[in-house]
């Protein structure tokens, strides 16, 4: 249908799985974050007081950085798997680091 199309460059299946599994591990980080801000707003879990701010204002600094270098990926001609890579890189730096952060707590119970 499309005769002057470019095609895409294509990629092993083994690059997708894991693409996948940064995904999924995306996913999981993202979950343990929530639940210890959530245990820290709720005075369950210790945490820096300021937590509920950063925690609003490092979203617009991730999202962005992410979108930049998943632009930069797909600009330079990258596959769709190496696209995804970029765009996740960002996302998953800030939850491993917020996690490894978190996960210092204490709980306060009573």
């Amino acid at each position: 249908m499309f005769p002057f199309f470019p095609v895409v460059a294509t990629s092993d299946p083994f690059n997708f799985m894991r693409v996948s599994g940064e995904m999924v591990t995306l996913g999981i980080e993202s979950q343990s974050v929530i639940m210890y801000r959530l245990l820290g707003m709720s005075g369950l879990w210790a945490v820096h007081p300021d937590e509920n701010e950063r925690m609003i204002s490092e979203k617009h600094v991730a999202f962005t950085e992410s979108v930049s270098s998943a632009f930069q990926a797909v600009m330079s001609g990258k596959s769709p798997d190496r696209v995804m890579s970029a765009a996740i890189e960002p996302l998953r730096s800030k939850t491993k680091s917020n996690v490894q952060r978190l996960s210092q707590g204490d709980p306060s119970l009573g």
